[in-house]
This record gives structure tokens, sequence and C-alpha cells, in this order.
């Protein structure tokens, strides 16, 4: 059984449409490479040192939103975490913005330096924030609508009088 994450020396680069095969083919060893498209491979460089896999990581914190991780050190690999990569991801190296792509068909891959090194996923919900605000919108827009109608059911106010207001003059019947 595989470990939630590890480090693997190399990529498997494939046409997009070929991912599944490959990683469903019986000489894939997700220890030995990880597979991915042709063009995710071009943007991160293959690396080929195989005492890259004995490189330990070490879980220091998580939890729905956070992922910290601490890779030892030795030769560049790529560190495969076996959780889904899903939009709203992000992640760090040492501090430092890094690429995250898509590897083994639904796994996270990032690659690693040659030193010690600290990896830090975050997850923000993708349109969270415009969701807020356009449902803020949506509420003052009923807000208003409500006191429009209220007001016109109401019907309509007497107008004001400006000036003095004349005596009303008795007649006699």
């Amino acid at each position: 059984m595989l470990p939630r994450a590890w480090v693997v020396p190399e990529l498997r680069a494939v046409r997009a449409e070929q991912v599944v095969d490959t990683v469903l083919a019986e000489d894939f060893d997700p220890r030995r490479h990880a597979v991915v498209s042709g063009d995710d491979a071009a943007e991160v460089g293959i690396h080929t040192d195989p005492a890259c896999r004995g490189r330990q990581v070490v879980f220091e914190h998580q939890d729905s939103k956070r992922l910290n991780l601490r890779v030892g050190d030795g030769p560049p690999g790529y560190l495969v975490v076996s959780d889904t990569l899903l939009p709203g991801w992000t992640v760090e190296v040492n501090g430092q913005p890094a690429r995250m792509i898509q590897a083994n068909v639904y796994q996270r891959l990032v690659p690693l330096p040659a030193r010690e090194c600290s990896v830090a996923f975050r997850y923000r919900t993708p349109g969270l924030v415009l969701g807020l605000v356009l449902s803020a919108l949506a509420a003052l827009a009923c807000t208003a609508l409500l006191w429009v109608a209220l007001r016109a059911r109401r019907g309509p106010q007497p107008a004001a009088r400006s000036g003095p207001a004349r005596p009303t003059e008795h007649r006699p019947g």
C-alpha cells in the first residue's frame, strides 16, 4: 500500500488522452514515476535521480484547508500527494509559490529542490468571495423592492400644506 505522500524521481509524460491507460498498465510503478500529460511535463522538467525516492515526507499539519509537509534532504524529485487536485488549491515550497500539476489521473504533484524543504498546500473555495458579494447585492435589491412595495400599498400620502391654514367660514343654515 502506498503512503499518502511520497517522492518519485521521474515523470512519464504521455498525451492527455493516454494518462488513464498508462496508469492502468502492468508496468506502472507509482514509486518510480508519476504519469502526467506532456504539456505539464514540459512546464516542470523531467528529473531522473532514483536516490530521491529515499527522501522522507513528514506531515506537520493537516485539516480541510491546509496541509503542511516537511520533505527531507536529497536530490531533486517530485512530491506526489494522493489527494485530489481540485481548483482552489495552491502550494508554496519554502515559502515561495510553486507549480502544482495533476499526476496519475487525479493526484497532486510538486517539483522539489535538492535540499530539505517545507511544502504548504492551502485551499480557498473558488468563487466564494464573488458569491458572497452577489448574495449581499441580491439581499439589498430584495430589501429595496420590499420597501417600494410597502410604500405603494399605503396609498398616496396627503400633501403637506405650506403656509397658514385659513379659517373655515360658518354659514347659518
